[in-house]
């Protein structure tokens, strides 16, 4: 299955994936203006859209604690699915780790945020890792 490549231009295609509800509309509004953005709060939804509708996200921001799927099972679903496009991952996180969260954190190379940050702190991280 071809999962889809990066875009090269400046507006990036952005899935926020976070259980909280009002955390996705902050950040989707947010981050809108710059980039097309689209947000769930279903891990199953978000695999969903990139394995079955072929949705071409070039991040994809994650909480790494969820109730439906943790974002660690999550990116293990994306990386047997769609292999690489786990690599676009970028995990948030609440501070709140179980010790497989802290294993998991030390053996993957993606890039993380600890909530609360500021919006331009993600900016930040698109403008200088994306592009």
């Amino acid at each position: 299955m071809r999962c889809g490549s990066t875009r090269k231009d400046q507006r990036l295609k952005i899935l926020v994936l976070d259980d909280e509800k009002l955390f996705v509309d902050a950040m989707g509004g947010g981050l809108a203006a710059a980039h097309e953005v689209m947000t769930t709060t279903s891990p199953l939804e978000a695999l969903a859209m990139i394995v079955r509708d072929k949705i071409d996200f070039d991040v994809i921001m994650c909480d790494l604690m969820m109730a439906e799927m943790s974002g660690m099972d999550f990116y293990e679903d994306l990386r047997r699915q769609c292999p690489g496009f786990e690599s676009r991952i970028i995990f948030m996180t609440g501070g709140v780790f179980t010790e497989r969260a802290r294993v998991f954190l030390e053996t993957v190379p993606n890039l993380r945020l600890a909530k609360p940050f500021k919006l331009s702190e993600i900016r930040s991280i698109l403008q200088t890792n994306l592009h």
